[in-house]
């Protein structure tokens, strides 16, 4: 399939989340739009263990201003509350050159503030996850498909006055069967090297991806199969032979049917989105080829 084929589905997933954010938000008396601004960081490290297997291991930082509906300000600070601190390790399986590669998150943490109904709380979870992804190149274009699967725990929301602050008694209760979600993620990403046909070091990039969230299970609600969509565009660099940055806007439609205290919103963020990866963290600390010890 040729690049332009591959560019044009991502456009038409693009189309979907704008169409998905008008529909939802007008298919339902009452139903309302509430916007937010956020800024969301991530640094996923890469390490070789032996063959075809590899260790990774995810770190976020999400901050997050007012929404539209609390009228107390701060209403376009996207740093202005703490929103998710989040720490994920991975294993990787790569098959090599089929592009196929297939990865497993045993436990990961979540510690996410929450204040879109106007009182501050606080709310963790634990989360596993399994993953199939496949990469391939359309000429000078790199793609990848992503499916994953999440089994998500959460444990006991509390109140919190401001902060960081993790209350007392949050992280018990994990593993109740009323807790227990269950989530799909599929993603269609795309790179363009912009000053060359290979993403070698110095080269700068055009990163764009969209994922669609689809929930299941007995602790979710027809209204909320569709968890949410995220669409993303921005710019990158290949600065060496395994670290590359990227920055660039999110936008993230979040469904919230049904919820208190005001019923049928639709989360809409603005997200500044910055990622700093390290494909081998390992040969930061190896000796150059034919360097004098």
């Amino acid at each position: 399939m040729s690049a332009g084929r591959y560019i044009f589905i991502l456009l038409i997933l693009a189309a979907g989340n704008l169409f998905s954010r008008k529909a939802t938000c007008q298919s339902a008396e009452k139903r309302t739009t509430v916007p937010a601004f956020m800024s969301w960081f991530e640094s996923d490290i890469v390490g070789k263990i032996h063959g075809p297997f590899s260790w990774q291991t995810d770190i976020q930082f999400r901050t997050s201003s007012n929404e539209r509906n609390i009228g107390n300000g701060q209403h376009g600070n996207p740093w202005a509350n703490p929103f998710q601190v989040v720490v994920r390790p991975w294993i990787h399986y790569d098959l090599g050159a089929t592009g196929l590669k297939f990865s497993v998150s045993p436990m990961g943490y979540w510690a996410t503030w929450n204040y879109y109904n106007g009182e501050d709380t606080f709310e963790p979870e634990i989360r596993s996850s399994f993953q199939v992804q496949y990469s391939s190149r359309a000429g000078r274009v790199y793609l990848t498909n992503r499916l994953r699967y999440e089994l998500r725990w959460y444990g006991q929301e509390k109140p919190v006055n401001s902060g960081f602050h993790v209350p007392a008694g949050s992280n018990t209760d994990f593993f109740s069967d009323d807790s227990f979600k269950q989530r799909l993620r599929y993603m269609f990403r795309a790179w363009i090297p912009l000053s060359g046909k290979e993403l070698v070091p110095g080269t700068w990039y055009v990163s764009t991806f969209d994922e669609l969230f689809i929930g299941f299970g007995k602790n979710v609600t027809s209204q909320h199969t569709f968890d949410q969509n995220r669409f993303y565009a921005g710019l990158g660099m290949q600065v060496g032979h395994m670290m590359r940055w990227e920055v660039g806007y999110m936008n993230q439609v979040l469904p919230r049917f049904n919820q208190p205290p005001d019923y049928n919103n639709v989360e809409l963020n603005h997200i500044l989105a910055t990622w700093l990866f390290f494909d081998n963290v390992g040969a930061l600390f190896q000796k150059k080829s034919g360097q004098k010890k």
